[in-house]
């Protein structure tokens, strides 16, 4: 696996936007491609960027009562202390082709621990680990050790994170909280809400039969069109009380270039004990960005 693309493959390239795929979704009998239908005629009319300050509600009275439901349902916490996963990814990007495997521990809102390997778990890949402030890796196939402040992990992907989207990503929730609510809709079985912040424009779809995130879309502006894209969350499942989402479809293109990643987790567990191992060998080589 290339080097310069364990990032991208790991934090970003599961991140945010997407185009139709015309792959089946999981949830709802709904394909991927009749869901970006209904968003992309809810947001056609909507210019981007969109500015926080001057943002036009399109929401009326007889909406209110919708918009603070969902509303509920979109800023919603998962109330933890600790998460411990594994996920079976594939990632296509930029001419390449890989499948792998990403064991995932999180102390909540702290320390975010990512180990990857290939070839059947034989193949140690990569360790990261990530707080809200910095960014470690090693990458054990090229003997090399980046080290990076949060702000500058933005150097290696197609699209702006930070700690808290990528601890929303892993756990399955809406990635950027923040915002103001500029439309929503029942479409009966769903329910969409659209909101809008910092130039992006983003538009969750819920089930409404259990509150469940189906779909989130993004949408940016640039000067080679920015960033479109779609996450689908589908195979919810029970974890501890909690219903988990174990299938992740994300497509991204950024400028031109389209990102595809599927997480598949295999396992999940909330609240256990848990440690971070990590350790830097001394041969190693450091990378600066």
């Amino acid at each position: 696996m290339n080097k310069r693309l364990l990032l991208p493959v790991i934090i970003l390239s599961i991140f945010i936007y997407g185009c139709k795929t015309g792959r089946n979704s999981t949830r709802n009998q709904t394909t991927m491609a009749d869901t970006t239908v209904m968003l992309k005629d809810s947001m056609d009319n909507v210019e981007a960027p969109v500015q926080d300050a001057t943002p036009v509600s399109l929401i009326n009275s007889d909406k209110a009562e919708l918009k603070d439901k969902l509303l509920r349902w979109w800023n919603r916490d998962i109330s933890f202390s600790t998460f411990k996963g594994k996920a079976k990814m594939h990632y296509e990007g930029m001419g390449m082709n890989q499948d792998f495997t990403a064991n995932f521990r999180i102390a909540n809102d702290s320390v975010i621990w990512i180990h990857i390997t290939a070839g059947m778990g034989i193949v140690n890949v990569a360790r990261m680990l990530v707080t809200p402030d910095s960014v470690y890796m090693v990458n054990y196939l090229q003997k090399e050790v980046t080290m990076m402040d949060i702000n500058d992990i933005n150097k290696l992907l197609p699209a702006p994170v930070d700690y808290s989207i990528l601890q929303n990503l892993i756990l399955g929730e809406v990635l950027d909280k923040k915002g103001t609510a500029i439309d929503v809709q029942n479409m009966g079985a769903l329910y969409g809400l659209q909101m809008a912040h910092g130039g992006i424009m983003q538009k969750g779809v819920f089930n409404n039969s259990d509150s469940t995130l189906s779909v989130l879309q993004m949408r940016s502006s640039g000067n080679n069109g920015g960033i479109n894209g779609t996450i689908q969350y589908g195979k919810y499942a029970p974890v501890v009380g909690l219903l988990f989402a174990s299938e992740r479809q994300v497509n991204i293109i950024n400028n031109g270039r389209r990102y595809l990643l599927d997480m598949n987790f295999v396992s999940a567990d909330f609240n256990e004990e848990l440690n971070f191992p990590f350790s830097i060998p001394d041969s190693y080589t450091l990378k600066n960005y």
